[in-house]
């Protein structure tokens, strides 16, 4: 980071941190910085979209840029040149930072010391599955911020039909993240990668705010080249990793991949193949030592009330739940109101208890 011109001794309280493929090196320096933000969509793009004062052509394409990809109101902020070493975007305590001087490695960081070391600023994301629009209600009412959208629980998750996206769109304001996925396994087929790029254009015009996706290849790794297909298919809209990544041969390994692939704002991820009793530890360890990881952790799969308290302590703040929060446990039954409000309550409470 001091190769970037930042201070590590503030950076050392912690990082929210987004990598982004590097701009080409003959772009100005405005147009490195739109280049990096086309990337960051998203939570991460709702964050650093600013609201420019006074108003500038770089403050008109970012602002259009975040309602491209689904943004709420920017906040408002100030677009600062400098002409000597940076380039900066600043949102309260954010900073996007881009070196005026191309690098051979050029490397981007989003910074949030405020959110990041004393962590007021963020209200933990709870996700709901939906399995349709009779769902819909109880998940809103009940205060889930996202949906997950899928068919077939029996199959742990695939795609679900178009005609669902539209009734749960219809039927609620929250935002959708539709599952990409065509058998009970983890790897795919070209055929079969084929049809889910299909699915995906219809599906996105369907209402779907963002996927969930991720492929295994033969080595049991991660399929970098499948999932980035599929994920290119689909524009700026962010998506989701699902739990392949629990069932990868190396799991240090693939977090190493995904820390590097375009748009991606969530890992839904247990720790473990087995759920989260068993990689509760696992997910504690990686997110209290490595900042970007916690931010993009959504933990999920078996999760249970007992967990969230230690989740939170670690810098988790995205949790995911699905026959939780319907009456015993069943996916015949519709999401209960009553059922997601107290895991609401749960993980507010526990992140303000980690503050």
């Amino acid at each position: 980071m001091a190769e970037v011109g930042l201070d590590v001794q503030l950076v050392e309280v912690g990082v929210v941190a987004r990598c982004a493929p590097r701009p080409p090196a003959d772009l100005p320096v405005d147009q490195a910085v739109l280049d990096v933000l086309r990337h960051l969509s998203g939570d991460v793009g709702r964050t650093v979209g600013p609201l420019a004062d006074p108003p500038s052509p770089l403050g008109d394409d970012v602002l259009q840029h975040v309602d491209r990809v689904g943004g709420v109101e920017a906040a408002r902020a100030e677009v600062v040149e400098d002409p000597g070493a940076s380039h900066e975007q600043r949102v309260g305590a954010h900073r996007l930072i881009v070196p005026a001087a191309p690098m051979p490695w050029q490397t981007y960081v989003l910074t949030d010391w405020d959110v990041v070391e004393r962590r007021t600023s963020v209200r933990p994301l709870l996700e709901v599955i939906a399995l349709g629009g009779g769902d819909a209600a109880g998940a809103q009412e009940g205060g889930a911020d996202r949906l997950e959208v899928v068919a077939d629980m029996e199959s742990d998750g695939l795609t679900p039909a178009v005609e669902t996206v539209r009734d749960l769109k219809r039927e609620c304001g929250l935002p959708l993240r539709v599952m990409l996925r065509a058998n009970d396994g983890f790897s795919t087929s070209g055929s079969e990668l084929t049809r889910l790029q299909g699915a995906s254009h219809a599906l996105a015009e369907a209402g779907a705010d963002g996927f969930v996706l991720g492929f295994l290849g033969p080595t049991v790794e991660i399929d970098v080249d499948a999932t980035l297909a599929l994920a290119d298919e689909f524009g700026s809209l962010p998506w989701t990793f699902h739990r392949a990544v629990d069932n990868a041969l190396d799991y240090d390994r693939a977090w190493q991949r995904l820390r590097m692939m375009p748009r991606l704002d969530t890992v839904l991820t247990a720790g473990s193949a087995r759920g989260v009793p068993a990689g509760l530890d696992e997910l504690c360890r990686r997110a209290a030592d490595d900042p970007v990881a916690a931010g993009m952790i959504m933990a999920g799969g078996g999760l249970q009330p007992d967990h969230v308290p230690w989740l939170a302590r670690a810098g988790v703040r995205k949790f995911h739940v699905g026959s939780r929060v319907r009456p015993g446990g069943s996916w015949k039954a519709y999401v209960d109101a009553s059922m997601v409000r107290s895991w609401r309550t749960l993980v507010d409470d526990a992140v303000a208890a980690a503050l």
